[in-house]
């Protein structure tokens, strides 16, 4: 799982949970296709604090 922040201007974003699938995601279960742009760009990345 993953927790993205979409931002729309700097006082206006939101942030929600979403699971990176194998096959084809479905946005309304929150679940992102690792074959598509945003989850092949986050897939087996991880954030260090």
């Amino acid at each position: 799982m993953v927790l993205l922040k979409i931002s729309y201007s700097p006082d206006d974003f939101d942030i929600d949970t979403y699971t990176l699938v194998g096959s084809d995601g479905n946005s309304i279960l929150n679940e992102i296709s690792i074959n598509s742009p945003i989850g092949n760009a986050i897939f087996q990345k991880r954030l260090v604090i």
